[in-house]
């Protein structure tokens, strides 16, 4: 776990058994709160989308999973810095690596659309986009949402970056 070093993670420093043979787990003490979607300004919306979404498509390139993402994870500080709390590696003997990482991608897609403003937006748009696509690595939805203008947007230039990632059909294209 230690092995990722990344902006938007929060880094484990140690996992283990103590004597006792209770497992352990030794993180970075990280500022913020935990992703509230109803307070998260809109002039944040794009920004905590495309962290949270680089954070999980890099974790996933590291060989770790998350397994249970939620908004929970997500840690927000004060200067809008994401910070993604909760990867583990992989059970060799127990879990189905394939199925961990499509559900985090599956839940990636579900905290962008609720990171999307309530009401009509290029983001909400790109969601949609995502749910229909049912991109099969995070690197897809990482990629589209890198291409966002800073936060001062809700996504206006991402459609583009999401057809060319494939996450998404060209306009017209069922």
């Amino acid at each position: 776990l230690a092995r990722l070093r990344h902006d938007n993670v929060v880094v484990t420093y140690d996992t283990g058994v103590d004597g006792d043979g209770a497992s352990y787990r030794v993180d970075e003490l990280a500022g913020g709160e935990p992703l509230d979607l109803m307070r998260l300004e809109d002039a944040r919306r794009g920004s905590t989308a495309r962290q949270a979404a680089r954070a999980i498509a890099d974790a996933h390139t590291h060989g770790l999973v998350h397994g249970e993402l939620t908004s929970a994870s997500v840690l927000v500080d004060e200067d809008g810095r994401v910070r993604l709390r909760g990867l583990r590696l992989p059970m060799p003997d127990g879990d189905d690596v394939d199925a961990i990482r499509r559900a985090d991608i599956d839940a990636l897609i579900n905290l962008i659309a609720g990171i999307a403003s309530p009401s009509a937006s290029p983001l909400r748009d790109l969601a949609s986009g995502l749910r229909r696509k049912s991109p099969t690595h995070a690197e897809a939805n990482a990629a589209a949402l890198d291409d966002l203008p800073g936060d001062k947007h809700d996504g206006f230039a991402a459609g583009p970056a999401l057809v060319s990632a494939g996450a998404v059909a060209p306009a017209g294209d069922p």
